[in-house]
């Protein structure tokens, strides 16, 4: 039987019972800020995702080494009693254990264990960490003092950066995603330093150190301006939103104590944030800044339009299974059957969506209602948790502590409804930092004193099983990491043999497909962009001329993803190659009523329609593509096309003028559109309404009496009607 621990200064829940630490506790320190550490340090450029792996796995070797510490360090077991007594804990256990079902209907079932496992250590770092920080009272110390030296050193990254920029052109929002920090990606960190946030602010009023009180105000201006200066949108919706609620809270609760004060402080924060959106308009422009904020409250904005559009299409693949789900990680594979939007970037056939760019949307649709309301209640118990802490609580600093880590929490839960960051192990490392933060308070301000496990099996039992989830975790993000090695050198040889000639192409395109064949495994079938490695070796195949090879591969690679364009249009390419017209045919349809303006299939399609001698409908498909196009195929294909069109159209033609202006309107990009418009109005084919516009030409330019123009007419159009 478990045993009570009495109500003594080691174990009382009170702060003013538990003493303090004269000198600063470099151990608990070192807990927090070795795993911060990892997140800004660790990288590999070997790797396709310089951050994703190399991140995933130093946070499970961290995680090895934290549970053998713990387990045979010093530090009371508690972890039983947290168990029992944490709303939180037990939706984060339930969300894992309902989602787990998700990996059954999984296609990647590699990728979806990556997926899912984040949920898994995050957790195990939340019990730990908590088990740890209630037996110790210097929490809030350790996190701000971490965070504030986390946030200047990404900052001071992210500047120099900036300066660089600054240095060779002027700043704008697309060369802004050069500003990457430490991390992958601009977007992931303007919200990891938005996370920062909160704990830096408070740091300047509450840390009891005077340097950490001036670092922290360092990182707070580097951490606000970074926020605002990256220009996010959904940062600036996450930072206004937390702060405007933040702020409620704090003036409904504090109303009686603060009294005028609350409006002074309001006027403080908004004249903050004012003050910060003028400096960055001076230093970028007032005009991108307007830009961005048009474009939050623009419903027609490309951004808005792509986003609603995927989350449109989510809610369909969901209703389709709405109990557990489509499967971790088949979303990027689903989402390929629905056609790209009219306008928006997808329509090119380049551009892959791998999420809905919504975590809450994205836990719904591939593991279902169950356990989506598993991980909704993470974040109802989170805010609970919240509430009940700051009723009991009765000193300044822990009050303002509290409303800050609802600030962050609510920064969190804000922009997760646009971006993805339960995939990003940054996040996910920060996101349980607030909730340990959470728990250790509503811990210390229960009246339940703790209750030490005594039972020697539940040890044993949370040992085997936190390791043996690692262990497979570390297997299978390993193999990851080794595949996307492989597909790394797969690029480079592949964009070598581009600019080679002879001998040395061929080598580097059977070295590539070499790297390709290393990279493919049962666990790792997809780079990271969506797309089949199988594609990647069956496109290396048909540049060496070995159709039957390149044709098997993409027919498995098109059994994967069964709608990926690029898989599409190569497997007609394939098909064509073999003299299968037919299955060219169908593919070529299926990857243009897809992706309309994909140029690739549009020029496949033409040189299939030219092979079948339908030159009309090759012009079409032509005209679909932008006229500003760079694309070597087209540049080519256009005078051909055109060259053969008019050829096509005028080898009846006997007079000379007639042919001569055939010719001048199929030169002409905007007259041969505009008479296929007008073919396609008065549904006649676009060659008889080419000579048809050519012969009244000649009517008008030769003056022409009535009876010699029906005598042309009726010489080359035996329907009279059709030729008006």
């Amino acid at each position: 039987m478990a045993k009570r621990v009495q109500n003594t200064k080691k174990n009382t829940l009170s702060y003013a019972e538990i003493p303090t630490r004269p000198t600063f506790d470099w151990e608990s320190f070192g807990w927090i800020a070795i795993p911060a550490l990892l997140m800004l340090v660790v990288s590999a450029t070997s790797v396709m995702d310089i951050t994703l792996m190399p991140k995933y796995l130093a946070f499970i070797a961290f995680l090895f080494m934290a549970i053998m510490a713990f387990w045979g360090g010093k530090k009371k077991n508690y972890i039983e009693y947290l168990l029992k007594n944490n709303s939180i804990l037990w939706a984060y256990l339930l969300f894992l254990g309902l989602s787990s079902v998700a990996l059954l209907n999984a296609h990647l079932f590699g990728d979806a264990f990556l997926n899912w496992s984040k949920t898994g250590l995050g957790l195990i770092f939340l019990i730990l960490w908590v088990n740890y920080f209630i037996q110790t009272d210097n929490l809030r110390e350790n996190i701000t003092l971490t965070i504030a030296l986390f946030s200047i050193i990404s900052g001071l990254v992210g500047l120099s950066q900036a300066a660089k920029l600054m240095e060779e052109s002027e700043i704008t929002h697309e060369n802004l995603y050069k500003i990457t920090s430490l991390f992958s990606h601009k977007n992931i960190f303007a919200e990891v330093i938005l996370l920062c946030l909160p704990f830096n602010f408070f740091g300047i009023f509450y840390y009891k150190m005077q340097i950490t009180k001036y670092l922290s105000l360092v990182a707070f201006i580097f951490s606000l301006s970074i926020s605002i200066g990256l220009l996010s949108r959904s940062i600036w919706v996450a930072l206004i939103i937390a702060s405007f609620l933040t702020f409620c809270l704090y003036a409904w609760r504090e109303r009686k104590s603060e009294g005028r004060n609350i409006l002074k402080y309001l006027g403080i924060g908004v004249g903050t944030l004012f003050i910060s959106f003028l400096i960055m308009g001076f230093i970028i422009s007032f005009e991108t800044l307007i830009k961005q904020f048009n474009g939050i409250m623009s419903v027609r904005h490309i951004a808005n339009v792509e986003r609603l559009e995927q989350w449109r299409n989510t809610l369909t693949l969901f209703s389709q299974k709405p109990f557990f789900g489509i499967g971790w990680e088949n979303w990027k594979i689903e989402i390929m059957q629905f056609p790209a939007a009219k306008g928006t970037k997808s329509e090119f056939g380049d551009y892959f969506f791998q999420r809905p760019h919504n975590d809450f949307l994205w836990v719904l649709c591939e593991t279902g209602i169950f356990s989506f309301m598993a991980y909704i209640s993470i974040f109802v118990a989170a805010y609970i948790h919240i509430f009940q802490s700051l009723k009991v609580a009765d000193n300044k600093e822990v009050k303002m502590w509290l409303y800050l880590l609802f600030a962050a929490l609510t920064a969190y839960s804000v922009f997760s409804n646009f971006s993805f960051p339960k995939e990003r192990i940054e996040e996910v490392f920060l996101f349980n930092l607030i909730l340990v933060a959470i728990l250790v308070e509503k811990v210390k301000h229960t009246k339940i004193p703790l209750v030490e496990n005594t039972h020697a099996i539940y040890p044993k039992i949370q040992l085997a099983t936190a390791l043996l989830f690692l262990s497979a975790s570390l297997y299978i993000g390993y193999t990851h990491f080794e595949g996307e090695t492989h597909i790394r050198n797969y690029t480079t040889l592949a964009d070598l043999a581009k600019v080679q000639n002879g001998n040395e192409k061929i080598n580097s395109t059977r070295k590539s497909i070499q790297e390709v064949t290393l990279a493919y495994r049962p666990l790792f079938q997809m780079d990271g962009v969506s797309t089949p490695l199988l594609y990647h070796r069956g496109t290396q195949y048909l540049k060496l001329n070995e159709v039957e090879a390149g044709l098997k591969d993409l027919i498995a690679a098109q059994k994967l993803s069964p709608n990926h364009p690029q898989v599409l249009n190569n497997l007609a390419a394939a098909y064509s190659m073999k003299g299968d017209m037919k299955n060219a045919a169908k593919y070529i349809s299926k990857v243009i009523e897809l992706t309309p303006k994909y140029e690739d299939a549009l020029l496949s399609s033409i040189v299939m329609y030219a092979l079948e001698k339908d030159f009309d409908k090759a012009f079409e498909k032509m005209t679909q593509i932008d006229t500003a196009s760079k694309n070597a195929k087209y540049l080519f294909f256009n005078k051909a096309i055109r060259d053969s069109v008019a050829l096509y159209a005028t080898k009846n033609l006997e007079e000379p003028f007639l042919k001569s202006k055939v010719y001048g309107i199929m030169q002409d990009k905007n007259w041969s559109k505009a008479i296929l418009q007008k073919a396609k109005a008065q549904n006649y084919p676009f060659s008889g309404m080419l000579k048809a516009e050519a012969i009244e030409m000649m009517r008008k330019d030769k003056n022409l009496s009535d009876a010699e123009w029906v005598m042309l007419r009726d010489k080359y159009f035996s329907d009279s009607k059709k030729g008006k």
